[in-house]
């Protein structure tokens, strides 16, 4: 019976992959010919890997683990696709959504589900459809690859010691971009990005990606990760070392990338992780030895001079507010307040503004630097609402396995919290939605803390032993 079970499957994913496969390649070859060559070659990579080698969750464990050195290869751009260039990111985001596709067709439905993230990818979709742009369609892209991970990430970091290996394997593929860093920064390798600082050009570490973003992400992400796994870690030294060495290589990175957002952010995930451990006067230690560290290092004025100078009432539109931020953001809300009440709701479908700011001039942006500023006009005060909504739901199944799960669970809810702390922190001055990596691993996450909290609460509540004796 089972065999025959496991048949008839493998013949219903083969129509689904047909179909799929059909629909990819029809697309495909509307496009040049070697487009066309490297899809059939991608296609049937996918066709073996989800059918025979390997299964899908295992493919999916895979892109996770080597995002951090998927991304060291950002200069290699394939070919060209209306004006967007295709390189290995763009395939393993493609990659994503095709495997998550086909795994909701495959079991009609999936184990983690959101109706305010499938709401929030269908008002992305129609907002790039009314006003399409290349823009637009690259950020969906985005948007989608990153939920995808939602979809399908249950099944392969859904038990723990599946986890551990991910946590494990993952730090290790970061140590690569870190070790990078401090090559740049001894002069064996160049530095990609440059700032001005005193007249003069500086430096600024990023692991080799094109922006120090890249490496501020996956640090966000895995300085809490190493937290974790070293609380889990207390009978094994060796492991608690290794641990110990790649936190402080991690911290060390972060302030050579010079991120002043990341640094709050990792501060804040540090101190939040503690507190919710119930290590109160840890976090209180961390945060008096970062303070100290800040200061002796380059001093609070001189790193956020610009914030100390809007408390005291600077401008907020001046060119020296976090290096112009504040000049974006008033020209995002001022497109989206002049656009069509209809583009109120349902946005503009990409991040392309232009107009007068006052005391400045005529300006043109496609970067808000803000990530809800950026999803209200891109997607309209709906699709803004529906992130909202969904990542507030991601902290109430983190609180909820906090409260109610066993130890690995709750080291799993704390996770949820912190990491959302961290991308929020990140989203005031960053857009992790249409980062590479932003929201990568915390939809990953998100997606096997939402299968165990709801667990619990689809559990009825126990009946006090008093209330018992009564109705008997």
């Amino acid at each position: 019976m089972l065999e025959a079970r496991s048949i008839d499957d493998r013949r219903l994913n083969g129509r689904w992959l047909t179909i799929v496969g059909a629909l990819v390649l029809g697309l495909l070859s509307s496009l040049e010919p070697r487009v066309t060559l490297l899809g059939a070659a991608i296609l049937g990579l996918i066709l073996l890997v989800t059918r025979d080698v390997l299964a899908p969750q295992r493919a999916v464990v895979i892109v996770l683990v080597a995002k951090p050195l998927i991304d060291l290869a950002w200069r290699w751009d394939f070919f060209t696709v209306g004006q967007q260039g295709v390189n290995a990111q763009s395939l393993a985001a493609a990659f994503l959504v095709m495997v998550a596709a086909i795994a909701i067709l495959r079991r009609g439905g999936a184990p983690a589900w959101s109706n305010a993230l499938v709401w929030l990818l269908i008002t992305a979709g129609v907002s790039v459809a009314l006003t399409p742009t290349a823009m637009g369609l690259n950020e969906l892209i985005r948007l989608y690859a990153g939920a995808s991970l939602f979809f399908v990430s249950t099944e392969a970091l859904g038990t723990e010691p599946a986890f551990h290996r991910f946590a494990s394997a993952f730090l290790a593929a970061v140590s690569v971009p870190l070790v990078l860093c401090l090559l740049q920064v001894v002069g064996i390798l160049p530095f990609e990005y440059w700032d001005w600082q005193d007249l003069a050009p500086v430096g600024r570490a990023s692991g080799t990606y094109q922006h120090p973003l890249g490496v501020v992400y996956f640090i966000i992400y895995a300085i809490p990760l190493a937290l974790y796994l070293m609380d889990r870690s207390r009978s094994s030294g060796p492991r608690r070392f290794l641990l110990s060495g790649f936190l402080a290589l991690a911290v060390v990175c972060l302030f050579l990338t010079r991120h002043r957002t990341g640094m709050v952010a990792c501060v804040s995930g540090i101190v939040l992780w503690l507190a919710l451990s119930r290590r109160t006067r840890g976090a209180w230690t961390v945060v008096a030895v970062g303070f100290a560290a800040v200061v002796l290092m380059r001093g609070l004025q001189r790193l956020y001079g610009d914030a100390f100078d809007l408390a005291q009432g600077g401008d907020l539109l001046g060119g020296a507010f976090l290096r112009g931020r504040g000049l974006r953001w008033y020209l995002f809300i001022k497109a989206i307040v002049e656009s069509h009440p209809v583009l109120w709701l349902v946005g503009r479908g990409g991040s392309v503004a232009e107009g007068m700011v006052p005391f400045f001039g005529y300006w043109a942006s496609n970067e808000p630097h803000n990530d809800l500023i950026r999803l209200l006009h891109a997607y309209g005060l709906v699709g803004c609402g529906l992130y909202v909504a969904l990542v507030a739901g991601f902290v109430v199944d983190g609180l909820r396995l906090m409260r109610e799960g066993d130890e690995h669970e709750r080291g799993l809810g704390v996770l949820m919290v912190v990491w959302t702390g961290c991308v929020a922190v990140m989203s005031l001055t960053t857009e992790p939605t249409r980062y590479p990596s932003g929201i990568w691993y915390l939809f990953a996450l998100a997606s096997v803390v939402r299968v165990r909290a709801w667990r619990y609460r689809r559990l009825p509540k126990p009946v006090p032993v008093d209330a018992a004796r009564r109705s008997s």
